[in-house]
């Protein structure tokens, strides 16, 4: 039980940070850092550090450094379906850029419920992730007080539309819904509607449908038709 919550012990192996050190000739404090933040350790000794600790078999212990006050190198990544392939590609990209900077993605699926979204938000910070990249600007109340508050770098993603916690990456649902409105509007058309997927907590369908409904009004035409899988 005390190799699990000892930092400078791998998980599982008998393999030391103390053992690392030694046989790199360096302080243990020196390959703690290298750890912790590689970025204050000079590259070729930081190189001869990781060819050691995988000579030796070292894991460094997450949990251990989580514990600790260290943030890990993992990027919490949520998303609401895995369903659509948009959401897909996106994890894709986030997973090859992160694995260019030595970090991993750690991915939940929130099934469009917020409740999930919560708990989701919850377990992923108690890992002190490096960032937390989420669909949505309309969260859970849980889950975006505890965002607010974690000191996580936090973007939302696929909308742009509302207050950020602190970036967003996306389009305003609004707009598009008014603008695809628009386009048949001054093109004569007289009878509108709106074919989609209106799941109850889908915020940016909502946005959308509501940017063209008012449109719609705007123009004094009739009621914008609703019709949903």
């Amino acid at each position: 039980m005390t190799d699990a919550i000892d930092e400078h012990r791998g998980p599982r192996t008998g393999a030391t940070l103390a053992q690392v050190a030694l046989r790199v000739g360096v302080s243990l404090n020196t390959v703690s850092r290298s750890l912790r933040a590689p970025h204050t350790v000079r590259p070729e000794l930081k190189r001869r550090i990781d060819a050691v600790m995988e000579e030796v078999g070292y894991v460094p212990n997450r949990v251990a450094g989580a514990l600790a006050g260290i943030r890990s190198d993992l990027v919490g990544v949520v998303v609401t379906s895995l369903f659509h392939s948009e959401f897909a590609a996106v994890v894709e990209g986030l997973q090859a850029g992160l694995l260019e900077r030595d970090l991993q993605v750690m991915l939940g699926n929130t099934h469009y419920d917020p409740e999930q979204e919560w708990r989701i938000v919850r377990s992923m910070l108690s890992w002190r992730p490096a960032g937390v990249a989420i669909v949505g600007v309309d969260h859970h109340p849980r889950a975006a007080g505890l965002l607010a508050a974690s000191g996580v770098p936090v973007v939302e993603m696929w909308d742009a539309g509302g207050e950020a916690i602190d970036s967003t990456v996306g389009m305003d649902h609004d707009a598009i819904g008014r603008a695809q409105a628009d386009h048949l509007v001054v093109r004569r058309c007289r009878r509108l509607a709106f074919l989609g997927s209106l799941r109850p907590h889908d915020a940016r369908a909502r946005k959308r449908c509501q940017g063209a409904a008012a449109v719609v009004a705007e123009a004094g035409l009739p009621p914008l038709a609703v019709r949903t899988a």
